[in-house]
């Protein structure tokens, strides 16, 4: 495990309770069979140096350095309507 990743979701609409969740962020430097397509997410292979952040969740940028220098990192988004 190289990070944590805590999230709060406030609700879109009154009366549901805010969200939160806990990721655990891992690095993987091998892997065997294939890589799968998912509802939300097409896996392809990037160059480090070109990281399509515009095309990714909004708190990417913010951590992703760290897993790419692989320092522990920890932190904290809070996500309002």
């Amino acid at each position: 495990e190289i990070g944590t990743i805590y999230y709060k979701y406030e609700p879109s609409e009154q009366g549901e309770d805010p969200m939160e969740l806990k990721v655990h962020v891992f690095v993987a430097s091998a892997f065997t069979g294939e890589i799968k397509e998912t509802e939300e997410m097409i896996p392809h292979w990037l160059s480090s140096d070109n990281i399509p952040f515009d095309k990714m969740w909004s708190d990417d940028i913010h951590w992703y350095s760290h897993l790419l220098k692989r320092e522990k990192f920890s932190a904290y988004f809070h996500f309002e309507k």
